[in-house]
């Protein structure tokens, strides 16, 4: 815990994947799971997903990795993944702002290999289990809402709400939903189109969740949903990140030994009253 946010994760003796980014312990319901650790990352030449047409992709490297060890205090947590395969060690920081019910993510990936491997995604935050409360479906016009905020040149900070609908995101089959809301800057002027935050609202429960990303360079945000192909429940989930092909055609090759750390983002939940 930290403030009143609660994150809740599911570990054995080979993983830690986050199951609930929620505030407190106001948690009346659960409309199904799909966990995972909070790191999306993608490697040039393997799989990229059953969701190759989003950002985060869907990779099957962050439930394929194992692990290792993790620890929490009033500071902060690192949780640490390897993944056997292809040979990458995967570190997530977080670290919490004394006096703020905000959380501080980077992530970190090692190449301990003997081969040059070369990354095309690598997410800094990814945030599963978020709003998973209530007692209406995901789908539910009168659920959730996403605001974002339009920027331009002296007419910043127009701020923007629609519903998932609204954003692309239905459900019409026992499938996964292959569209997501997704933000995005390219270059250094990283409001030049929007500001680099979204929030996720949930008009039921009165919760709302919200991320940033600190940098002047490219980013990505996205709000989509996942489930098990075919199955019924999943969860929505929020993710950033400042290193990705498709958006900015990003990718760094990392050499036995490399390191890449990704930059930082923000991330909070709150629960709210009219």
């Amino acid at each position: 815990r930290h403030g009143n946010m609660a994150l809740t994760y599911e570990t054995d003796d080979k993983s830690a994947n986050m199951k609930k980014f929620m505030p407190g312990e106001n948690q009346n319901g659960f409309h199904g799971h799909f966990l995972l650790p909070n790191f999306s990352i993608s490697v040039a030449g393997y799989g990229y997903g059953l969701q190759e047409g989003v950002n985060s992709g869907g990779s099957c490297i962050p439930w394929q990795s194992e692990c290792t060890g993790y620890a929490f205090d009033e500071k902060g947590g690192v949780l640490t993944y390897v993944h056997k395969e292809l040979k990458l060690k995967i570190e997530v920081h977080m670290e919490f702002i004394p006096g703020a019910d905000v959380i501080r993510q980077y992530n970190t990936v090692t190449n301990t290999g003997d081969e040059d491997t070369v990354l095309t995604h690598f997410s800094s935050m990814y945030l599963p289990g978020v709003a998973c409360d209530g007692e209406l479906p995901w789908d539910n016009p009168d659920k959730y809402r996403i605001r974002y905020c339009h920027s331009t040149w002296q007419g910043e900070g127009q701020w923007k709400c629609i519903t998932l609908e609204e954003a692309g995101m239905y459900s019409c089959c026992v499938h996964n939903n292959t569209n997501t809301f997704q933000l995005s800057s390219i270059g250094s002027w990283s409001t030049a189109r929007y500001s680099p935050v979204i929030m996720l609202e949930d008009i039921e429960t009165k919760q709302i969740w919200y991320a940033q990303i600190e940098t002047s360079s490219a980013w990505h945000l996205e709000i989509g949903h996942r489930k098990q192909a075919a199955g019924e429940g999943g969860q929505l989930y929020m993710e950033a990140d400042g290193a990705d092909e498709n958006t900015s055609g990003w990718a760094r090759r990392l050499k036995p030994g490399d390191s890449f750390t990704t930059v930082p983002t923000e991330a909070l939940t709150r629960q709210w009253s009219r």
